[in-house]
């Protein structure tokens, strides 16, 4: 009894810690409640996530392509294959090709 309120516990713990696990790019895109700082948003996770790239989620923009993995060591070990990247938690954003906009728009 006192291991399963322990694991419950923890995991409540883990879940409130780690709510960043649950943020989907297109809460981030689309959703009216957040500040717009991208443009031409358009969702390609069918074309972009795959065996190459094991990704969750796919959005690409005029300023980057972002990426939405499982876990933060994925988006880390994916992040770190980029000349032009870097990664938040989950996301990884990937500059590269973006140069209809400025590096700061970016």
């Amino acid at each position: 009894m006192l291991t399963t309120l322990a694991l419950g516990l923890s995991l409540f713990v883990w879940s409130v810690v780690d709510n960043l696990r649950f943020l989907s790019l297109d809460v981030v895109m689309v959703d009216d409640d957040f500040e717009d700082v991208t443009s031409n948003p358009v969702e390609t996770t069918t074309q972009a996530c795959g065996t190459a790239i094991r990704c969750v989620e796919a959005y690409s923009t005029s300023e980057a392509d972002y990426y939405r993995f499982p876990s933060q060591k994925r988006a880390s070990n994916f992040a770190k294959t980029l000349e032009d990247g870097f990664h938040n938690h989950y996301i990884v954003m990937d500059f590269s090709g973006k140069r209809d906009v400025s590096r700061e728009q970016q």
